[in-house]
């Protein structure tokens, strides 16, 4: 309920690709400098009285109209239950800066740890930097304590596997790092890190060759939708095992022996009791993992382990 909110604040965007987009026209003055502030264990210290008269007024203000999903009191109570029990400039000088940090030291008793002004910061998964032209680049940010402990191929996944997480990473590659030559050495990193996996270089040569060109054709607007023609898929649930029949002569047998039988009319023929056609004209096998050994001695499922929430409220 909260999320249509949220995304509608000026601060908001969705992924570290749309604030690539918001950054890049940037022409910064000579001197800029960046930075980073993380509130220190920010939703264990927002202090709830202040948090809920701030939100609350939102709600009721007129900026809070547009949304038309929720009764604003009923709102204010459900975050009340939920806090009861459970882009700034200024300019580059030393006093300003010490001004500004205090400001925000006293912002509803929140603490906030600052990185130094540089030309460089991190920043979700991106290194930025001011050029000498006063734009900014970013490449991709990666902790040093990261194993990159890939699925290795001796592991019990669908064939698919390798070839999505090789075109998905490059592709991630191309549209988050500024300079080719990011791009090429992001792109060999990742190559190395697959082999150290268990991976050939014969496996993957073809797959980063096919996803380096797709990636240089990506168009991140998505391609109109198309009302003349729905697409009804019937979902098939499947436990993978490596043994199974393959994807492609499950769909040949769908074709077959369901979707277009011989000498029968067609499944998307097939009217239901109502004389509504099913109109089914696609099948899609959704492959999911059996459970493994986390499942079994980390139980994260809640049910029935209590009361339910709502027996919590009172009238």
């Amino acid at each position: 309920m909260l999320q249509p909110i949220a995304s509608s604040q000026p601060s908001y965007f969705k992924d570290s690709f749309e604030f690539k987009q918001l950054i890049t026209p940037l022409s910064l003055p000579i001197g800029a400098r960046l930075f980073t502030c993380d509130a220190k264990s920010m939703y264990t210290n927002i202090p709830t009285e202040p948090a809920i008269a701030c939100i609350s007024a939102y709600l009721r203000s007129i900026h809070g109209k547009p949304f038309q999903h929720y009764h604003p009191q009923t709102l204010i109570d459900a975050i009340e239950i939920v806090f009861r029990n459970n882009v700034i400039q200024f300019a580059q000088d030393t006093i300003n800066w010490c001004s500004f940090k205090q400001t925000m030291q006293q912002w509803h008793g929140l603490q906030w740890d600052f990185t130094p002004l540089s030309t460089s910061c991190n920043f979700m998964d991106l290194t930025i930097t001011i050029t000498p032209s006063g734009h900014l680049s970013t490449t991709l940010y990666e902790k040093a304590q990261n194993l990159y402990l890939y699925i290795p191929p001796h592991s019990a996944h669908p064939s698919g596997m390798l070839s999505g997480l090789v075109h998905g990473n490059i592709l991630r590659i191309h549209r988050l790092c500024s300079s080719p030559e990011d791009i090429k050495r992001k792109s060999s990193e990742f190559f190395t890190r697959l082999t150290h996996r268990g991976y050939t270089t014969k496996q993957l040569t073809p797959l980063f060759t096919s996803a380096h060109q797709r990636a240089l054709l990506y168009n991140p607007t998505p391609p109109p939708k198309n009302t003349l023609h729905k697409d009804n898929k019937l979902f098939f649930h499947l436990s993978f095992h490596p043994e199974d029949p393959k994807p492609s002569t499950i769909h040949k047998l769908w074709d077959s022996v369901v979707a277009n039988p011989p000498a029968h009319q067609p499944l998307h023929h097939v009217t239901n009791l109502h004389g509504v056609p099913t109109s089914i004209n696609n099948l899609t096998i959704a492959y999911s993992r059996p459970p493994n050994l986390r499942n079994k001695f980390s139980i994260r499922n809640i049910v029935g382990r209590g009361r339910d929430v709502s027996s919590y409220l009172v009238d």
